[in-house]
């Protein structure tokens, strides 16, 4: 099947340069032929300005499909490690098969007083939601280059998130956001914690995932490097 896509095309696309080097690493493919093309998303502007982690409650928040691969039990054993729970609560935004057995710990952990199970949203709703975060917890234990967390980036939220496929591209260590390893919850309450006591760094990362995203993770910058690409290929050919 790989020969077949390989030898009639002119072009393969990946959305993450990871992704891209995995494809030509392990599955053979030429990699004068495969190319990378960041996602890209339509620019809004932040419905209300970040201000630095202040107030009683601090709302953590995650939007992805409740599934185990996204890491989510992770997140709320973390949860169930910060010292302050009362005042920390947690939206999780999505459905999926893994619904009943997250609840499931939630209760057995004694927290499922601070998490949300919010279900899926989409539109004004979705955006609502990024606005009433105060940071975005991303514990998957795979992925591309999730919307999601481009998303979260447009917001101008800081980023708490897993090292992993096309992650690491697009949210930098300690420059737009914090990334941790997969399936450490001892770590994501680590990095929690630094944010919540460090309130200006939170803010200064938020910052900088708001202008990386206005720069490389646009719909219109998506929209020029395809764009390119499609010029290139029909030169080569």
């Amino acid at each position: 099947l790989d020969w077949l896509v390989f030898s009639s095309t002119h072009s393969l696309l990946l959305n993450s340069m990871r992704q891209r080097q995995g494809l030509i690493d392990v599955r053979g493919a030429p990699c004068s032929r495969v190319f990378t093309v960041y996602n890209g998303i339509a620019d809004l502007v932040p419905l209300r300005p970040r201000e630095p982690l202040i107030g009683s409650d601090i709302v953590l928040g995650v939007v992805c499909r409740i599934d185990p691969m996204k890491g989510l039990d992770d997140l709320i054993f973390a949860m169930s490690l910060l010292k302050y729970q009362g005042n920390i609560k947690l939206r999780i935004v999505g459905e999926g098969g893994h619904l009943a057995s997250l609840q499931q710990l939630t209760k057995k952990l004694g927290i499922d007083s601070n998490v949300t199970f919010a279900g899926f949203k989409n539109g004004q709703e979705l955006l609502d939601e990024y606005n009433n975060f105060d940071i975005f917890v991303f514990p998957s234990h795979w992925e591309g280059l999730p919307y999601s967390l481009l998303e979260a980036m447009r917001a101008g939220l800081p980023i708490i998130a897993t090292d992993i496929g096309g992650i690491p591209e697009a949210i930098r260590d300690k420059r737009e956001g914090l990334l941790v390893p997969t399936r450490k919850p001892e770590m994501i309450k680590e990095a929690i914690d630094r944010l919540i006591s460090d309130p200006k760094q939170a803010r200064a990362l938020g910052d900088a995932a708001r202008l990386r995203f206005q720069t490389v993770f646009s719909l219109e910058k998506m929209q020029t490097d395809f764009e390119a690409l499609v010029i290139y290929a029909r030169e080569k050919s």
